[in-house]
């Protein structure tokens, strides 16, 4: 049986030393089918590392124009995981869970409540906050749902967008889904 550690992670914000870390990290969970890309196609490669480039760098998605923040979170000076939050264009009370990446070496720790935690209590009383999920992610989706999040809607990926609604009842979150807008994924 793994061993949970629950001593606090610092939270960083990314620069460009994070970057490579960031698309390793982001491979491997794509690999895992968390992420809905042909990971041998070439062009997505390219876009990819762009994209992680310009979110860490910029702080804005390519091509989407939506601002993002990235949080790095480390244990004693090691990267355990990363966040990257984005923005909901024309929608400043909702904010996206972009993507959460737990360091492969990291996982079965806690780490992943713990940076799920720390996003919910940065947003939560002024945003709702949404996050898109693969059916493969099912670690993240049973810590979605003990946090109360609500499944709002299913694409024709077999993704689902999950809201935690900052002061909604949840009768009324699932017409929020109609309000979502840009890149999914």
């Amino acid at each position: 049986m793994t061993e949970h550690v629950y001593m606090p992670l610092s939270v960083i914000e990314a620069d460009r030393t994070d970057i490579d870390w960031l698309i390793s990290s982001y491979m491997g969970a794509a690999c895992s089918g968390h992420f809905d890309y042909d990971i041998e196609d070439r062009e997505t490669l390219r876009m990819i590392r762009e994209n992680l480039r310009s979110i860490v760098l910029q702080k804005k998605m390519k091509g989407f124009g939506r601002m993002t923040q990235t949080m790095i979170f480390e244990r004693d000076g090691v990267r355990v995981g990363a966040c990257i939050i984005a923005q909901i264009i024309g929608q400043p009370t909702m904010v996206e869970l972009h993507i959460m990446l737990v360091d492969s070496a990291q996982r079965g720790n806690g780490y992943g409540n713990m940076m799920l935690d720390e996003v919910i209590s940065r947003w939560h009383t002024e945003c709702d906050i949404f996050v898109r999920c693969y059916p493969v992610s099912v670690q993240m989706i049973n810590m979605l749902y003990r946090r109360h999040f609500i499944s709002t809607t299913t694409f024709d990926d077999t993704s689902t967008l999950y809201l935690l609604p900052r002061q909604l009842p949840a009768s009324q979150a699932h017409d929020m889904a109609s309000y979502y807008q840009g890149d999914y994924t």
